[in-house]
């Protein structure tokens, strides 16, 4: 079976199927422009080797002015983010598209693959909807239907929903929400402020360990918590070398920066919370080096069993706007600026 899209759909592009709309007319620049915008909001582009992308620079250059320079700045803006993904296999997507049954690599690597309609025609894609799935393989598609396409619907539709009820499995949280933004990212900011403070459950040998396994190779990772206001300083570095060490070292991620803070500290005698500092940030979020994040309304630590305890399951949201992945990162300032922390680098 072809792995059911999850935050991000893997598509693949036969070049010719831009060629199918190469004219100057409102028409052709209307479903270039339904594509490129889908695929920047959807999507990862799954080259299968250097000449797939050679092939669709090529059918870029053959288009109008405007569709041109829609596609240059849709491609500058997934390379940068780590969203343009080049394998080694043999034939390119236009190679392959009129293949049947297609290629076992093509069925491991993509959900979606964009073919040309002289190549959907070949494959029996219908001209309505304009998309066709076969059992086993995945979804083709046309490149003025790929907005509609049924791998463009379920990952609107996992975005939309935003909840994984009572009762869930982590993994599968971890598969469709977490996977698939950790495998295009090279570092990962992690902000709760109970994350380390709880020592119930497994939540952050998990998370951690998922992270280490799937990030990019020379990872690095910041986690940023609260120092509890019953801690020495000794007590909350021993905390993040027990709680996070043990759990990195292994795969992919090179260093990891944990910052202890007193951010949240509002009460108590013992309260180490400078006078006038400001108070931490309420929203929990993983923060991901591809330009999205995972917001976590109960808190990661909702993941510390196997399956999702509480009435209210574990409700997330995505964050891929510039501005709003700039209030994340003021947020993580305001932790980070704490004049009373502890910073705990790894390994």
């Amino acid at each position: 079976m072809t792995r059911r899209p999850g935050m991000l759909a893997r598509v693949g592009v036969d070049s010719d199927a831009l060629l199918d709309f190469k004219g100057p007319s409102r028409a052709s620049l209307t479903a270039q422009r339904a594509m490129a915008t889908a695929l920047e909001g959807l999507g990862v582009l799954e080259a299968r080797n250097s000449d797939d992308l050679v092939e669709l620079f090529d059918a870029i250059n053959d288009l109008s002015p405007d569709a041109q320079t829609l596609w240059i700045k849709t491609l500058t803006a997934l390379d940068g983010v780590n969203r343009i993904h080049r394998g080694n296999e043999a034939n390119t997507s236009r190679e392959v598209a009129r293949k049947a049954p297609l290629p076992p690599d093509l069925v491991r690597s993509v959900d979606v693959l964009v073919v040309s309609e002289a190549s959907g025609e070949a494959q029996g894609v219908p001209t309505f909807p304009g998309h066709m799935t076969r059992s086993g393989e995945p979804e083709l598609t046309y490149l003025d239907s790929f907005a509609h396409s049924a791998a463009a619907d379920a990952v609107r539709a996992l975005r939309d929903r935003g909840n994984f009820p009572q009762g869930s499995s982590r993994h599968d949280i971890w598969d469709a929400v977490l996977q698939p933004l950790a495998q295009i990212s090279v570092e990962a900011t992690l902000l709760d402020r109970f994350f380390l403070t709880k020592p119930s459950g497994d939540h952050a040998k998990w998370l951690i360990t998922n992270l280490d396994r799937s990030l990019r190779d020379g990872a690095h990772l910041r986690i940023l918590g609260e120092w509890d206001a019953s801690w020495t300083e000794q007590q909350a570095r021993d905390v993040a070398h027990k709680r996070v060490a043990p759990h990195v070292g292994s795969g992919r991620i090179a260093s990891v920066e944990v910052i202890l803070a007193a951010a949240w500290d509002r009460s108590g005698p013992t309260s180490r919370r400078p006078r006038n500092a400001p108070y931490g940030p309420h929203n929990r979020h993983l923060r991901f080096s591809c330009g999205m994040a995972v917001t976590a309304v109960e808190g990661f630590d909702r993941l510390r069993q196997r399956t999702v305890e509480g009435v209210d399951g574990f409700t997330w949201g995505l964050v891929s706007s510039a501005d709003r992945l700039g209030d994340l990162g003021r947020s993580e300032d305001v932790v980070a600026s704490q004049p009373t922390l502890v910073l705990v680098h790894l390994p």
